[in-house]
């Protein structure tokens, strides 16, 4: 033992010295390696970054240290070489965005890894993976946090994540999984986070969740949620925040959400539910209850929510079709704090509604409709006493006569004593419905006092709440019921709200239908009809919406009357059907035979389409084919004949699929076809001819894909394409010329694409394009001179990008009717003369800028055309009145939602308006602001001084500009007011420089723009703008800071003739693209260090990792410097100071290196050799141990030589060398060894004697 243990501890120390001799402490090529402090434990992790750097296999030389790995932005297809490396330390694994596919086992082998013996976190994001093998994520004990969100997930096996006891975290967002099973969590009992949004989940069933017993949060949001079942959120009792936004939910699951026990949050916004009826939310156990952006919610019925003891926030908002809030709507909600019902359609609050809530509840009702009547008089009284507590009182808003007015200042002259009803919510103007169906109308009022609710029937009779009429009936609520249909009911029903005060009516026409499903028959025999059946109305693909049943009629006295023969029900699954035993030559009631013409396969599971091209269709139009799963196109169907039913095919759809690449010549043969579709599946290549062929394609729809550029020679043969749709790729530049075959196409669609750059010419080709979609990209500027192809834009629309200012001639002599610039968060201005001799613009739309402050007064200049100007929801605080002088009569404007201010910079609004020079749209509501307080223009525009006011500086200035030493620092500052104000800069000396002159070291443009032409630490300070004009000035401080360069240089080995480097924090705009040109610079130092000269330069690229000086002298001082721009002042660089070694300490330090490594190595060889021997001895001595033994006690042999008493007599020993004498008694005596030795030498004599005398027991 003590030899064995020896010898590990020597293969131990060998291997540490061989390891520690061979390790490369360089990255990687295409990867960065640094060490970064964790903000959360406070302690350095190695990272290995090798993300966007096109592998397609793992790189070799990955440290052995490296605790985080990311590899995301990839072409890796699996990570089986991950975990061969010798990463003992790995705790996070990034593999996301790479070309992962179905994942059966994470790891070949059946040992585990050492590189998952820590490994914590692990993401495996936006990746085409479409199943989860069984046991596969085994002997991952330390996983805390998997994230598989955004693949194509559909199937799981229930074993998949079977072994995960310490999971927290688990993404499966963004997948197809259809369904959830329970026996996925059975192990994940310490899971707090579930997230499964944005998949296609139809319904929950019970216990799905019953294993996750410490589920804090769960996702189900997007998911396509309708049902979910009682119990389906059993053992969840711990759960804090659940989401089922964004769902098809068409009521709320009331049972089921009385499990929690402490739920703060619950979302349930952006579903189906279209009322809130008694006990919707009853005895749950919610504090924070969200119920947002519901399309068709209309009403919150009587006791609606009920019982809610912990219920402390309700926010109702964004539902804009919700008109009415029942009085009893809130009971028993003793914790409320605040309701939020701001946004929403309502018109009247009931009194007695607040009347049943918690004193000094909060409430918020902005943006509502009401009404400025006696309906909102309680809200004063209400606020005065204390019971309610009115966010926004001061700018709550109520309408009267389509206008908008204060409620603070209209409160006053309503007529406390009552006013004349409304009928809330409003009642459709038509209502149609199949004959025999039970028609409901519900009708509800408000009013002071509360009005009575009739209903005028057709006949012209009166039906009053409570009453049974002809036919029909009207409960006390109201509500009308028809309870069965007919054509002698149709007509106009109206609802009339009557009380002391006036009455209100709502007419509905009602209409009598008959439904569209009829008989197409297939096949007609002497005694049989083969037949189908076309226009089934169906709630999903699983249920029908009504019970459909097929008669077989026959006529009767020569076609007079007719006979039911025989009933047929139709179910859901069936497509045909057929009666047999029929007469010949007989009439039945049948209509004429049809043909396929439209064939739809969508969602199912279908992986080619040649099945499909082989049916006799040879009328076939139209074929969808979405949401299956088809995979790698290379050719549409197998032969080389082309099948009849591609000769009339015209519109073809293979959305939603997991299709990659589209081969050559795939469309052959469908000469036909017009529209193709080929949207939201992961395609990232296309053949260059892949479209030849299709000579009459009209519509070409390529976007949701993964494609990473476009390709000219996909588009040679599409001359007659007009819509082309590429959104939603990954596109970020456009080369020139891509478009120049579509010559006819009028609209095309490039948004969501991420593009950066478009190249000169990338629209040549285009002029008669009409209709321009690049939203939602990531374009810095307006690419001018390419729009300037189009002969008639109609529309362009360039919204969210990241373009921060509009400068002059942004958008010149480009032939666009309507241009939209909306939500572009960067925006912040629009110089002079940004848009310019535009001769077809009629609409220009700049909306939704929240940071746009500044227009310029000369920034619209000759667009004789332009009709409408949209500035609305920008931060515009003066529009100046210049700026409309320069457009056509009559042009419309909108700049509501603007910060206006509420002074002279308004006043020339009124007189534009009087004269006819602009038409202001909803200038009654227009509003400003004045002392953080919002006031109605038309109120307070003949208080302002028309004469002048102080100047504003617009747009905002930062407080702070950092720059790099010796970079230019530009500085605008623009001002507004009346008169215009002069612009003057102070500087940090204290001395004021003005509008068109040149200071020290800086200077200032006509237009009052500070330049520092080269910023130096001198020149740091408080830099302050002043807009001063007569009415008086506004000043505006920026701090300017000139900072060194970060980047520095990092020695990684010195010699006598060389020094070997690296560098550190280089600024990148993108992967592969950095801030500056970096240099590196060798310097001698020379006159004792007094002086330095630059021996060597060299430009450091993207690609490269480290470099080398080599020919140096020895044991002289160096400088290895860093500098950006070509800038060589010693002061302004970051050199790290070396002195090569001497040439023979550096050949003594290499040979005793050499001697390092020799002897380790021999050190290994020995302590192997050493190992191999012993192992070989003990095995020879156990084998001879074995085989006395069982000499000595084999069978039948009993003895005390086998085995040893001890003080429990069910314990027995076996001889062996361990054992033998580790009793403190002897364990033989001299009898005993006597007979031993008597035996033994028998046993060799050979006789048989000995041997029968051997045979037997040894103590007889």
């Amino acid at each position: 033992m003590q030899l064995y243990g020896f010898t590990l501890f020597v293969l131990f120390a060998s291997g540490l010295v061989f390891k520690t001799a061979q390790r490369d402490p360089m990255c990687p090529k295409m990867c960065h390696c640094i060490s970064r402090l964790n903000q959360v434990s406070g302690v350095h992790e190695d990272v290995t970054d090798c993300s966007s750097a096109l592998l397609s296999a793992l790189p070799q030389g990955v440290p052995n240290t490296t605790e985080i790995l990311i590899l995301k932005d990839n072409r890796l297809s699996d990570v089986d070489g991950v975990f061969s490396l010798e990463l003992s330390r790995l705790v996070t694994l990034d593999v996301s965005y790479n070309k992962l596919n179905r994942l059966s086992k994470i790891y070949p082998s059946d040992e585990v890894p050492r590189a998952l013996f820590e490994l914590t976190y692990l993401k495996i994001d936006w990746n085409t993976i479409d199943y989860l093998g069984e046991s596969l994520f085994r002997g991952l004990d330390s996983l805390k946090e998997l994230s598989i969100s955004h693949n194509i997930i559909e199937r799981i096996h229930p074993k998949a994540f079977i072994g995960l006891f310490n999971l927290t975290r688990l993404n499966l967002s963004g997948n197809r999984l259809n369904g959830i099973v329970a026996s996925w969590f059975v192990d994940l009992s310490e899971l707090l986070v579930l997230n499964m949004a944005g998949n296609t989940i139809d319904s929950l069933q019970a216990g799905v969740f019953s294993s996750l017993i410490k589920l804090q949060v769960l996702d189900l949001s997007n998911c396509g949620l309708r049902r979910i079942m009682p119990d389906a959120f059993s053992g969840l009792e711990v759960l804090q925040k659940l989401y089922i936004q964004h769902n098809k939910l068409h009521n709320v699951p009331t049972l089921t959400l009385q499990v929690f026990a402490d739920l703060r949050l619950m979302d349930i916004s952006s579903n189906r539910i279209t009322q809130l009826g008694p006990q919707s939310f009853y005895s749950i156990n919610v504090s924070n209850l969200i119920l947002n952006d519901m399309e068709g919610l209309t009403m919150i019925d009587t006791f609606a929510f009920q019982n809610l003891p912990r219920l402390s926030t309700l926010e109702i908002e964004g539902n804009r079709n919700l008109e009415y809030i029942d009085s009893n709507g809130v009971l028993k909600v003793p914790n409320l704090q605040r309701l939020k019902l701001s946004g929403n359609n309502i018109q009247s609050i009931p009194s007695k509604l607040l009347g049943l809530l918690p004193d000094n509840v909060s409430l918020d009702i902005q943006r509502n409709p009401l009404s400025c009547d006696c309906n909102i008089g309680w809200l004063e009284n209400a606020r005065r006493t204390g019971r309610v507590v009115i966010n926004g009182f001061e700018n709550l808003e109520c309408v009267r006569n389509d206008s908008r007015w204060l409620v603070s200042a209209v409160i006053g002259n309503t007529n406390q004593d009552g006013c004349s009803p409304i009928i809330t919510p409003r009642l459709p103007s038509t209502v149609k419905q199949l004959v025999t169906k039970p028609v409901v109308m519900r009708c509800l009022g408000a009013g002071n006092p509360e009005p009575d609710i009739r209903w005028r029937l057709p006949s012209g009779s009166l039906c009053k709440s409570g009453s049974v009429c002809v036919s029909v009936n009207v409960d006390q609520h109201g509500t009308l019921n028809i309870p069965r249909l007919a054509p002698s009911l149709q007509g106009v029903y109206t609802c009339l709200a009557v009380n002391k005060n006036g009455n209100i009516r709502a007419p509905i026409n009602v209409t009598a239908e008959k439904f569209k499903t009829h008989a197409l028959i297939l096949e007609i025999g002497s005694d049989f009809l083969k037949y189908t059946w076309t226009d089934l109305d169906w709630v999903n693909h699983f249920e029908m919406q009504y019970k459909y049943e097929v008669l077989l009629i026959q006529y009767i006295n020569r076609g007079h009357d007719w006979r039911i023969l025989r009933k047929f029900d139709i179910k859901p699954y069936m497509k045909y059907s057929t009666f047999n035993g029929l007469k010949s030559q007989q009439s039945y009631g049948v209509c004429v035979p049809n043909t396929t013409e439209i064939l739809i396969l969508k969602d199912n599971r279908l992986s080619d389409v040649d099945g499909v091209f082989s049916l006799e269709l040879s009328r076939l139009v139209t074929l969808d084919v979405s949401y299956n799963k088809l995979n790698r196109l290379s050719k549409i169907y197998p032969s080389d004949e082309v099948p009849r039913a591609l000769f009339e095919l015209t519109y073809l759809k293979i959305d939603w699929n997991t299709i990659d690449y589209l081969g050559e010549s795939l469309f052959r043969g469908l000469d036909s076809l017009k529209e193709l579709s080929i949207s939201h599946n992961i395609i990232e290549r296309i053949h260059p001819k892949a479209f030849i062929g299709l000579f009459n394609l009209t519509r070409l729809n390529l976007s949701g894909n993964r494609l990473n550029g476009i390709v000219a020679s996909w588009f040679v043969d599409l001359s007659e394409l007009l819509v082309l749709n590429m959104a939603g790729n990954t596109i970020d530049s456009l080369q020139a010329g891509v478009f120049s075959s579509l010559i006819k196409l009028q609209v095309l669609d490039l948004s969501n694409c991420g593009l950066r750059r478009i190249m000169p010419d990338a629209f040549s080709g285009l002029e008669v394009l009409q209709k321009l979609y690049i939203q939602h990209n990531k374009l810095h500027n307006v690419p001018t001179l390419t729009l300037q192809v189009f002969a008639d834009l109609r529309l362009m629309d360039i919204s969210s990008n990241r373009i921060t200012q509009l400068g002059p001639q942004s958008f010149y002599s480009i032939n666009v009717s309507n241009l939209i610039l909306n939500d572009m968060e960067g925006l912040t201005m629009i110089d002079t003369f940004a848009f310019q001799n535009l001769p077809r613009l009629s609409t220009l739309e700049i909306e939704g800028n929240r940071n746009l402050e500044y227009i310029d007064s000369n920034a619209v200049l000759k667009v004789p055309n332009l009709q409408r100007l949209k500035l609305s929801g920008n931060n515009i605080q003066s529009i100046p009145s210049k700026l409309l002088g320069l457009l056509p009569d009559n042009v419309s404007l909108d700049i509501q939602r603007n910060p206006l201010s509420c002074d002279c910079n308004i006043g020339w609004l009124e007189n534009a308006r009087r004269t006819g020079r602009v038409v202001i749209n909803g200038f009654e509501n227009l509003e400003c602001v004045r002392n953080d307080s919002r006031w109605l223009v038309s109120a307070v525009i003949g208080n302002t001084n028309q004469d002048g006011c102080s100047p504003i500086i617009t747009p905002r200035l930062p407080s702070t500009v950092k720059q790099l030493v010796t970079k230019p620092v530009v500085m605008r500052c623009l001002g507004a007011g009346n008169p215009e104000p002069d612009i003057r800069w102070r500087l940090p000396s204290g001395s004021l420089c003005k509008s068109g002159s040149v200071c020290v070291s800086v200077n200032v443009d006509q237009h009052g723009t500070l330049n520092i032409p080269r910023l130096a630490p001198s020149l740091q300070g408080v830099y302050t703008c002043l807009a001063v004009n007569k009415n008086g000035n506004i000043r505006a401080p920026i701090n300017v800071t000139a900072e060194k360069f970060k980047t520095h240089a990092l020695i990684l080995e010195i010699g006598s003739d060389f020094l070997k480097y690296t560098w550190t924090d280089l600024d990148w705009v993108n992967h592969f693209e950095m801030q500056y040109k970096y240099e590196v610079l060798l310097i001698q130092y020379i006159n004792r260090g007094h002086d330095w000269r630059i021996l060597r330069k060299f430009d450091i690229k993207p690609y490269m990792k480290y470099s080398t000086f080599n020919g140096l002298k020895s044991q002289q001082s160096y400088g290895v410097c860093i500098t950006i721009d070509g800038e060589h002042d010693k002061a302004l660089m970051n050199c790290k100071n070396v002195t090569t070694l001497d040439k023979v300490l550096d050949d003594h330090y290499r040979m005793v290196r050499n001697y390092v490594l020799g002897i380790g190595l021999t050190v290994l060889f020995v302590g192997a050799a050493a190992t191999t021997v012993c192992l070989v001895l003990i095995n020879r001595y156990n084998r001879r141990h074995e085989r006395t033994m069982s000499f000595l006690c084999g069978t039948g042999r009993q003895s005390r030589l086998c085995s040893v008493e001890t003080d429990s007599p069910s314990e027995t020993f076996p001889i062996s060398y361990e054992n033998r004498g580790a009793s403190s008694e002897p364990v033989f005596n001299e009898d005993d060894l006597e007979e031993i030795r008597e035996s033994i030498s028998l046993a060799r004599s050979g006789s048989t004697e000995s041997r029968q005398a051997f045979s037997g027991n040894i103590d007889e």
